[in-house]
């Protein structure tokens, strides 16, 4: 069996613990060294953090992240990726003004695909073996008041057409990045169903419907784990 002593993490606001803040002092805390920790801590393995807040796969690619991961020192066997949630988005306001014309996201959907699978294969191209995790769901009715917030929310809404939109257009890009990790053979967990199964769905999530509470964090973590034991050893 082999051992995999470090494993570098590429990933959005999420792989950082990003937690909204009750007190409402500031809206995020950043607890990203905690599930590190408790990361390193399950698995007996380093696990070296390049997510970022509002990152995307242009953004990516654009800064060579996914580069400086697999460089890091000591050098990494695994890269995990789990890029798409920001990439899905959408400018809420300007969807607001713009609510009777075509929007479109931050990045598209061909270029979402083509930019997973060039982050895949330059990762690849250094001896690295990339692990690509399926994008963590939404909680759409948190989601629809938090993105309400940002502009006027019965134009949004006439944008949509559906709250349930909002779902199926995060699935979607979620079916993308499953595409291609099937298309360049990567290994692929479903992190998402351990959320769409449970029953206390509602618990798992902040006000924002994006980021996890604590319990929706301890789900992460522990799924996150198991998942990676099965998979690779």
């Amino acid at each position: 069996m082999k051992t995999y002593r470090n494993i570098a993490i590429i990933g959005d606001s999420i792989y950082r613990g990003t937690e909204i803040n009750p007190e409402g002092i500031k809206r995020f805390n950043f607890t990203d060294d905690k599930y590190i920790n408790e990361l390193t801590q399950l698995y007996g393995t380093n696990f070296y953090n390049y997510s970022a807040f509002g990152l995307t796969t242009q953004k990516v690619l654009e800064r060579k992240i996914h580069i400086e991961a697999v460089n890091h020192d000591p050098l990494p066997e695994i890269a995990i990726v789990s890029l798409g949630g920001n990439d899905c988005n959408f400018n809420w306001k300007n969807v607001a003004d713009n609510c009777d014309n075509v929007n479109y996201p931050s990045v598209t959907e061909d270029v979402y695909f083509a930019n997973i699978k060039t982050i895949i294969s330059d990762i690849r191209a250094r001896g690295v073996t990339p692990l690509i995790i399926s994008l963590v769901p939404l909680h759409i009715e948190r989601y629809f008041t938090a993105i309400s917030r940002l502009g006027d929310s019965e134009k949004i809404l006439r944008w949509l057409k559906s709250k349930q939109i909002l779902y199926m257009w995060q699935e979607n890009y979620n079916e993308i990045l499953h595409k291609a990790a099937e298309d360049t053979n990567s290994m692929f967990i479903n992190i998402r169903k351990f959320f769409l199964n449970n029953h206390e769905f509602d618990s798992l999530y902040g006000s924002d419907g994006i980021h996890l509470s604590q319990k929706g964090y301890k789900l992460l973590v522990d799924n996150l784990v198991r998942e990676i034991k099965l998979l690779i050893e």
